[in-house]
C-alpha cells in the first residue's frame, strides 16, 4: 500500500467587496485555499491569499477575469467585465493534514495476474 500526505491550507478572512465606490460584500468566510469559488470566493482574491501573512489587511485590485468576468454577477448588481476593488484580512490560517492509502500497488498485481492468465498459450503440434 501507498500512502500519501495531503496538506489543505485552511483559512478565516474578513472580505469587503466594492464596486465604483459602493460596497457588495462585507462578510467572513472560511475555505480552503484553492477551493474558494465555493463558497463564493473569486479566484483574484483565492490566488493573492497566498502570499498574506496572518493578521495581514491588504486592498487587492482585481481585473474582471479574475473576479467574475463576462458573466457578471446580478446577485451583486455587478455587470459584464468589472473590475473590482476587495479588501481582504487574514484572520486565520492552519494546515491541515491527512495521510491517505492509495491501493496502486495491489491492483497492477492482480492486472499483472490477470494479463497471465487470458494470455494465449502456443498450440502444440
Amino acid at each position: 500500500m501507498l500512502l500519501l500526505l495531503l496538506v489543505f491550507v485552511h483559512l478565516a478572512v474578513h472580505v469587503v467587496g466594492r464596486y465604483e465606490g459602493r460596497t457588495f460584500e462585507d462578510r467572513d468566510v472560511s475555505f480552503v485555499v484553492g477551493e474558494g469559488l465555493e463558497v463564493g470566493i473569486i479566484d483574484g482574491i483565492d490566488q493573492a491569499i497566498k502570499k498574506f501573512k496572518k493578521g495581514e489587511r491588504s486592498v487587492l485590485k482585481v481585473k474582471s477575469k479574475y473576479a467574475y468576468g463576462a458573466l457578471g454577477c446580478k446577485e451583486h448588481n455587478i455587470p459584464a467585465n468589472a473590475d473590482l476593488e476587495y479588501e481582504v484580512e487574514l484572520k486565520k490560517f492552519e494546515k491541515v493534514s491527512t495521510v491517505v492509502g492509495v491501493v496502486v500497488i495491489m491492483v497492477v498485481v492482480l492486472l499483472v495476474r490477470v494479463v497471465v492468465a487470458i494470455r494465449p498459450q502456443p498450440l502444440m503440434a
